[in-house]
């Protein structure tokens, strides 16, 4: 997953945004996978202006790093599933997102 990372989502999500705020909107967006979320979903989590969180839609939409659904305003999806994914992965505590794996059950003795 770093490797595909590293080829297809790395540049989008840190040369082509530059401010932290944009990530965290991008990172609100990773819970979603590639399903769509409207910007009241997004702000709810954003820790932030109401401003600096239309700056951020904004420049990721016009940068193609999101895409709004067509006929409906606020409505926002991230590129790919495994764009999501890549952010989750790394951006989240390794002890965090082990915690967050499902646990495998136990094998019996006999």
């Amino acid at each position: 997953m770093e490797l595909i990372g590293d080829r297809y989502y790395r540049d989008a999500y840190d040369n082509k945004i530059q401010k932290e705020s944009y990530r965290q909107v991008l990172r609100i967006m990773a819970d979603k996978l590639d399903d769509w979320v409207t910007k009241k979903e997004i702000k709810e989590k954003f820790k932030g202006s109401k401003t600096t969180l239309d700056n951020a839609l904004f420049a990721l939409r016009d940068r193609q790093i999101i895409f709004g659904k067509e006929g409906e305003v606020g409505v926002y999806r991230l590129q790919h599933k495994g764009f999501a994914w890549w952010i989750k992965l790394y951006t989240t505590d390794t002890a965090q997102l082990q915690q967050s794996l499902p646990t495998t059950p136990s094998s019996t003795k006999t």
